[in-house]
């Protein structure tokens, strides 16, 4: 599929200085198609101005052919419902595509990486999302790409088949954690239930204001995969920005290299990469600075030369 072809939807806010690398990125890829969401302003007059010069920007500057829509909404929505608005009405009006936000920055091969997975897996039901991130960067895949069950959001692709049901106030998850839902579907991983479980408790207290941990229920509940691959493709420019959401802690998937997509040879069997998976919520969800650093850069390493002191972290520190 010609990558230009496929639509794209930007969630954008109040950051002018990031929007505007991203739409760098995007004026380079030229989409044919382009949604643009923009949350509304909070009752100040800073946010107000900052909110208005967004809109202002991305209505004045499509420079390349292309069909353009715009979404503003009139008022703050906030991380849960102005994004799963925004990508709501982008799926009520395309089939497939792929969803920027305002600080995530693509490589230029993104597109097309992401248009290949979206013509390959279009009418396969395991897969639900691709991503574009890959924050493992000492981890080399035996193949072009992997796959985990729970999504990587900066930077991806999805179709409408597997946003349907999505649902920002889990009106499902007091019903399926009392039922052991998440225990069955994550059995084997035991450090990513800890973690994906902590949020989901946190999202339905009231407690987290976002609407990625919905969109990881709603592909466990479907038992839909992500893709994600060999290479990283997405850099996150927001997480140490003043105006951004999550700032009160130091990051390390900041500021993570970019690098070419390379197709390689396709995974033999849509399962969940085990290993993968296990290092990737121990990179998210281990609390110490060093331990993420293991498994960032150590990449498989720490399985295959260290098994027993993997094993001693998973028991002591992991959970």
């Amino acid at each position: 599929m010609d990558p230009c072809r496929v639509p794209v939807l930007l969630l954008a806010y109040n950051r002018l200085d990031t929007l505007q690398q991203v739409w760098q990125a995007l004026r380079q890829a030229k989409p044919a198609t382009l949604f643009v969401s923009v949350d509304g302003p909070k009752p100040t007059l800073e946010d107000r101005a900052r909110v208005e010069a967004v809109r202002s920007f991305v209505q004045s500057h499509i420079d390349w052919p292309c069909d353009a829509y715009f979404h503003f909404y009139p008022d703050n929505q906030g991380c849960k419902l102005g994004v799963a608005g925004g990508i709501r009405w982008f799926f009520s009006q395309v089939e497939e595509g792929i969803v920027l936000e305002d600080d995530t920055l693509p490589h230029e091969s993104f597109f097309a990486y992401a248009a290949h997975m979206l013509e390959r897996y279009r009418a396969v039901s395991q897969v639900g999302c691709i991503a574009g991130l890959q924050p493992l960067t000492g981890w080399r895949l035996a193949y072009g790409w992997t796959f985990i069950r729970l999504p990587l959001i900066w930077g991806w692709a999805s179709w409408r088949r597997a946003w349907e049901g999505y649902d920002p106030f889990l009106q499902e998850w007091p019903k399926l954690r009392e039922e052991g839902f998440l225990q069955q579907a994550l059995a084997d991983n035991p450090s990513l239930l800890t973690l994906f479980q902590k949020q989901l408790d946190l999202l339905q207290a009231g407690q987290l204001d976002t609407w990625d941990v919905q969109w990881g229920f709603l592909l466990l509940r479907k038992k839909q995969l992500t893709v994600v691959p060999a290479r990283n493709m997405i850099r996150n420019l927001g997480i140490a920005h003043p105006l951004g959401l999550h700032t009160r802690k130091k990051r390390p998937w900041l500021n993570l290299p970019l690098e070419p997509w390379q197709e390689g040879e396709p995974p033999p069997a849509l399962l969940p990469d085990l290993p993968y998976e296990r290092a990737w919520a121990y990179y998210f969800g281990a609390p110490h600075s060093w331990l993420k650093a293991w498994y960032r850069l150590g990449g498989d390493y720490p399985y295959r030369r260290f098994p027993w002191l993997h094993r001693f972290l998973e028991k002591y520190f992991l959970h």
